[in-house]
């Protein structure tokens, strides 16, 4: 009698991962317009500007999607995929610090290179933005939270430095979870017959009609 001897038993082999092929620069220009500008794979946040927006030198940021003014922007073509960005609040220009690290910020409109910026169109339908010296628009340290800056740095492989533009008209249908916007002018700081409440202790309860308020923290 030969004792049958059991074939060792062979290790799985799983299926290579497949990968995505590296997005590469198109051909396609940016038209003329308005857009909301998004970091890529985070529709949570667009970009905007610190304080107001309206101040000259406030820096770029992010910040959660709030779909106002500060975060609109106004493409401008000026020749070979290089635009001016223009802020619509304050009608104010990107500026380049021109240095890696330095912070992008806003400026009265003038001719020069710092205020112009090629923008590239890839092929997944990111963007880069980049300056007049070959540094890009970068989030700081690839860290999408509120008050994020948005700085110059060279080129990166990572995310960071990847947006999407977001037409304004169509930011609803893009984002669904986006509120179309109303054909209404931007409300003052305190409307000028706002209805002020106060409440003098705890137990003083007031029934509030729907509708929107400020919430204003006055210190005693």
């Amino acid at each position: 009698v030969v004792p049958v001897v059991p074939e060792a038993a062979k290790p799985e082999t799983k299926p290579a991962a497949k990968t995505e092929p590296a997005p590469v620069p198109t051909a396609e220009s940016v038209e003329n317009g308005t857009y909301y500008i998004q970091p890529k794979g985070n529709a949570f946040f667009y970009v905007d500007f610190s304080r107001s927006g309206a101040e000259e030198g406030a820096g770029l940021i992010l910040y959660s999607r709030i779909v106002n003014v500060s975060q609109k922007f106004n493409l401008t073509k000026t020749g070979d995929n290089r635009y001016t960005i223009t802020t619509v609040r304050s009608g104010k220009n990107w500026v380049s610090p021109g240095k890696k690290g330095g912070k992008i910020t806003q400026a009265a409109a003038a001719s020069s290179s710092s205020q112009k910026f090629t923008i590239t169109k890839y092929s997944d339908g990111t963007y880069r933005i980049r300056d007049s010296k070959e540094l890009f628009a970068t989030v700081a340290s690839g860290k999408m939270a509120n008050n994020s800056s948005i700085v110059l740095s060279t080129e990166a492989a990572d995310g960071s430095q990847r947006f999407m533009l977001v037409p304004t008209a169509a930011a609803a249908a893009v984002n669904p979870d986006v509120p179309a916007e109303k054909a209404e002018p931007e409300p003052s700081l305190v409307p000028e017959k706002a209805e002020r409440i106060t409440y003098a202790s705890a137990t003083n309860e007031t029934a509030i009609r729907n509708g929107r308020y400020y919430l204003i923290c006055m210190n005693r």
